[in-house]
């Protein structure tokens, strides 16, 4: 297949102001002029360039608790990987400043303008997992920044593994057996998240037997310290269960 021709000429306001409405937010009048008389590959190396992996984390919003303003996910005392103690009796709320966190990152003009939270956009609407449904928060905030994080990496770090989507799609119940065995994850990875269910002349991509085989391989992956009051960690773990028999 020939590749696209390459658009050389260098961008005007107009063309500017186009590129940075599909790679941002909506940009300001000060980013659209500071984009102008560049070259197209000049302006997506700098939506690249100007990606800032280690934004502020989520705060407590609640004026009403002694820890407003301060990290609830993870502090200076909190080991690597580890987090402050779950407290589900702030579930919803903790949540809801996640979700107010990462709104402030998608909406904010005050930093150099960059395609990430775009493209995080797009993979969260990809590979769609609810809070409603997902509930920990703590899983919520796993969730976006593996997808954050890897929004330009490998499509096969993403979120198979990842504890909010091991429940979101019922993952975490494909164990053993034709009595337990769960495709819903399977069927989900080759309909929405890969193949689809079928090409451009309407014939189909995959068959039943591709959905059960590839719930054969997912068997076996678990959440830990879902919504465990006082856990300081979670994680997405293989269990190998002796039990846990591949059919076939």
């Amino acid at each position: 297949m020939p590749y696209l021709d390459p658009y050389s000429s260098v961008l005007t306001a107009k063309t500017a102001a186009h590129l940075l409405r599909r790679a941002t937010f909506g940009p300001t009048q000060a980013e659209i002029t500071a984009f102008t008389g560049i070259t197209a590959r000049q302006a997506v190396q700098l939506l690249i360039n100007n990606i800032n992996y280690n934004p502020p984390q989520p705060v407590d919003l609640d004026t009403q608790k002694a820890s407003v303003g301060q990290l609830y996910l993870q502090n200076s005392s909190t080991p690597a990987g580890q987090y402050i103690s779950f407290n589900g009796d702030r579930n919803i709320d903790l949540g809801l400043f996640i979700k107010y966190w990462w709104l402030e990152l998608m909406t904010q003009q005050t930093g150099t303008p960059n395609l990430l939270d775009k493209l995080t956009l797009f993979w969260q609407n990809h590979f769609v997992t609810t809070r409603e449904v997902v509930e920990d928060y703590r899983f919520v905030w796993s969730y976006l920044k593996l997808l954050r994080d890897n929004s330009l990496g490998n499509f096969r770090d993403l979120v198979t593994k990842e504890p909010a989507m091991l429940l979101y799609l019922n993952g975490d119940m494909n164990e053993v057996g034709k009595d337990k065995a769960n495709e819903n994850y399977a069927r989900e990875l080759q309909e929405l998240f890969t193949v689809g269910a079928l090409d451009a002349d309407g014939n189909k991509n995959y068959t039943e037997d591709d959905v059960k085989n590839a719930a054969k391989v997912l068997t076996g992956w678990k959440h830990t310290n879902f919504g465990v009051k006082g856990s300081t960690s979670f994680t997405g773990v293989f269990v190998n269960n002796a039990s846990w028999k591949l059919n076939g």
